[in-house]
């Protein structure tokens, strides 16, 4: 599952992963409250997930997701060098953070 609010972002990265045939695009949501909802319809084993999104952002998704689907993995995408970023990401890994 692809998480990110820059429409054509999401749209490459999904072109990109879709010419590995082991690896299937099972949604795509443009801010973290509909990542949460596809992420329960869908179970994915991988959420690629923005940070900076709009409605809910990407680390309070990340943290929703992994308290109640704990065997999805969240990979944080981001250009932000901030290192509060970073560290809230890292934290928002972590079940029942």
């Amino acid at each position: 599952m692809i998480v990110d609010d820059q429409r054509l972002f999401a749209e490459a990265l999904e072109a990109i992963l879709s010419i590995d045939g082991r690896i299937a695009v099972v949604g795509r949501a443009e801010n973290g409250h509909s990542a949460v909802e596809l992420a329960r319809l869908h179970a994915p084993d991988v959420v690629l997930m923005d940070i900076a999104m709009p409605v809910m952002d990407g680390i309070e998704a990340t943290k929703a997701i992994r308290d109640e689907l704990p065997e999805t993995r969240v990979i944080v995408l981001t250009g932000s060098a901030a290192s509060h970023d970073i560290s809230r990401a890292r934290s928002a890994a972590q079940p029942g953070s």
